[in-house]
C-alpha cells in the first residue's frame, strides 16, 4: 500500500528575458484573477513550499490556470525533475535518489506519448520486455488489463496509435499505465486534447475505471491517483484541490 507525501517542496526555474515562462508576466495585468508563478531574482518560482498527503486508494485532483505549476508538481512526484528542495515520500521513504523506472509509477501524458512504431499491444508489453519478464506473464497481464478496460479494447491491440481516434489513444495510454501494476497513477491533463463531446465520454470512462480498478485490486495493491486538470475537477474525485503557486 502506497501513501504519497510532499514536505515543503519548492522549485525555481531560471528565466532569461526571452524565456516563454517570463512572458507570463507580460500578460499578468490581463489575468489578475489567476494565480501566476512568482517571479524572483533566481527566476520563476514554480513550486513554493508545497505540502500535501495523498492516502492510499484516494483520487487527488490538482486544478489551476496554465503556468501555475501543475505539470511541474506531477513531474517532481514522478521523479522526472529532481532539483527541488524538500522531500517526496513514498510510504515514508524519501525517493529523491530513486530513478523513475524504479518507482513503479504509471503516467498518462497530455499528448499520450505512445510509441508510434509499435502496435498498441507492443505499447503495453514494452515495459515487460525492458524488465525481461516472461512472455507468459506479459500475455496474462495484458489479458487482465484488456478485461479491465472494458468492451472494445481488445480490438485496439492489433492496431497502431496513428490509426486511432483521440479517445482510443487515451484508452491505450491509460492501459499502458495500468498494465505494469503501478504503486501510483499520474494523469497529466487527461481530457485537454479531446473535443467537448468526447471529453464527457472519456470522463465517464475514467470514472468507471477508477471504481472498477479500486474494486479489483485484491490481486494488485491499491494505489493513489493524482490527476492534473487546468479546467475542472474530475467528477467523483475524493479530494479536489486548487493549486496556488
Amino acid at each position: 500500500m502506497t501513501r504519497i507525501q510532499l514536505r515543503d517542496v519548492s522549485l525555481n526555474y531560471p528565466s532569461p528575458l526571452d524565456d516563454p515562462a517570463n512572458r507570463l508576466f507580460e500578460i499578468k495585468k490581463e489575468r489578475m484573477q489567476e494565480d501566476l508563478p512568482v517571479k524572483t531574482a533566481a527566476g520563476v518560482r514554480a513550486l513554493d513550499h508545497v505540502n500535501l498527503k495523498i492516502p492510499n486508494g484516494r483520487t487527488f485532483v490538482i486544478v489551476g490556470p496554465s503556468g501555475c505549476g501543475k505539470s511541474t508538481l506531477l513531474r517532481v512526484v514522478a521523479g522526472l525533475i529532481n532539483d527541488y528542495s524538500g522531500e517526496v515520500m513514498y510510504d515514508k521513504e524519501d525517493v529523491r535518489n530513486v530513478p523513475p523506472k524504479d518507482r513503479y509509477i504509471g503516467m498518462v501524458f497530455q499528448n499520450y506519448a505512445l510509441y508510434p512504431n509499435f502496435k498498441n499491444e507492443g505499447n503495453l508489453s514494452f515495459f515487460f520486455q525492458m524488465h525481461k519478464i516472461s512472455d507468459e506473464e506479459t500475455r496474462e497481464r495484458i489479458r487482465y488489463t484488456s478485461e479491465l478496460m472494458g468492451i472494445g479494447f481488445k480490438e485496439l491491440l492489433p492496431r497502431r496509435p496513428g490509426t486511432l481516434s483521440g479517445g482510443q489513444r487515451q484508452r491505450v495510454a491509460v492501459a499502458r499505465a495500468i498494465v505494469r501494476a503501478p504503486r501510483l497513477l499520474l494523469f497529466d491533463e487527461p481530457l485537454s486534447n479531446l473535443d467537448a463531446k468526447l471529453r464527457v465520454q472519456t470522463r465517464t470512462e475514467i470514472k468507471r475505471l477508477l471504481r472498477r480498478f479500486m474494486l479489483r485490486t485484491i490481486r494488485w495493491k491499491r494505489l493513489p491517483w493524482l490527476i492534473k486538470s487546468s479546467s475542472c475537477t474530475m467528477e467523483g474525485s475524493n479530494r479536489p484541490a486548487r493549486i496556488r503557486i
